[in-house]
């Protein structure tokens, strides 16, 4: 009996040499494997052998951002079809169509290559900065109305070049609040991507960010923790 298998996943994930090699193996089964890298210089270069898509320099103007890959039978009743890309809506896709049996085996074989090449940092890839910064501009703002003191009184009037400056104040918060989240976004694009393609050239910026991550921005966010839990225990708590 035939089947038709199409899976979607949205984590980010380390496309390493080895991994390349073992989903070209796995395809290979179904029969003649050819790949389309999608690079950043807007051009799809084809691949018909493994070790070409290896020795492929990956420089930074023509890194990869994304591999299909696609294998047919001979008598056509079996595909494999394999995407893996930067696009935020489904970082990996694969669809598979042949015998069951067949299509069950090498779903398992290929989600266990790609389930190994998932990012640690993955769950940070998907956060969307702009509601964790209005969430927590919104949290401070209650938190510092219900300090205020409660006065009973009603309040005058304010001049209209106070309320002028107090509107201003406002839309200056505002706007560092839509700044800082726009940065961590850039951030968060830049240093803890959806996708990496660590072949060739860019096993080396792999490395780089990498170390990055771990060294100053991991660190520094483990300091920052560090020291506001040190704050709270000398304070009493």
């Amino acid at each position: 009996m035939d089947a038709e298998v199409d899976v979607s996943r949205k984590y980010a994930f380390v496309l390493r040499p080895e991994a390349v090699t073992r989903i070209w193996a796995v395809l290979k089964k179904v029969g003649d494997v050819s790949v389309t890298a999608s690079c950043q210089d807007d051009t799809e270069r084809q691949f018909t052998d493994p070790k070409r898509l290896l020795d492929f320099e990956n420089p930074k103007v023509k890194q990869i951002r994304g591999l299909t890959f696609s294998a047919f039978g001979d008598d056509r009743q079996r595909s494999v079809h394999l995407r893996l890309s930067d696009q935020s809506w489904s970082t990996v896709h694969l669809r598979l169509e042949g015998p069951e049996p067949t299509v069950s085996r090498l779903k398992d074989e290929l989600m266990d290559v790609l389930d190994g090449s998932k990012a640690w940092y993955s769950p940070v890839s998907r956060v969307d900065f702009v509601y964790v910064v209005l969430f927590l501009f919104g949290f401070s703002s209650i938190v510092l109305t219900g300090m205020l003191p409660d006065k009973q009184q009603p309040r005058p009037g304010v001049s209209f070049g106070r309320a002028v400056a107090a509107a201003t104040i406002v839309v200056a918060a505002l706007a560092a609040v839509g700044i800082l989240a726009w940065l961590l976004n850039r951030l968060r694009h830049r240093y803890f991507p959806c996708a990496a393609f660590a072949l060739g050239q860019g096993q080396a910026r792999h490395t780089h960010d990498d170390t990055v991550r771990w060294v100053v921005i991991v660190g520094f966010v483990v300091s920052v923790f560090g020291s506001l839990v040190a704050a709270f225990i000398l304070s009493g708590g």
